[in-house]
């Protein structure tokens, strides 16, 4: 994928923003829920999504390959969009 495709498919600043602010929320939430620190609160949080994955007959091992190589690709391209901004 050349660059000038990878930066127009990168999510807005904003967009990343909220879907970040999101998840900070929950993550919070199990923090006061669970009376737990961040690292046993990000474990509870994502125990339970194995929960909801069994229940919903989703493969959450797939979830987290296809998540990693997003998440690889993204870094990439926020990368590549603070050397143009540079």
């Amino acid at each position: 994928m050349s660059r000038n495709k990878k930066v127009a498919n990168w999510k807005s600043d904003c967009q990343k923003e909220q879907e970040l602010r999101t998840l900070r929320n929950a993550l919070m939430d199990y923090m006061e829920v669970e009376g737990a620190d961040e690292q046993s609160a990000l474990r509870d949080l994502l125990t339970d999504i194995r929960h909801l994955c069994d229940e919903r007959g989703l493969n959450i091992y797939k979830a987290l390959e296809g998540s990693y190589e997003v998440y690889l690709e993204e870094s990439q391209i926020q990368s590549l969009c603070a050397g143009i901004t540079k």
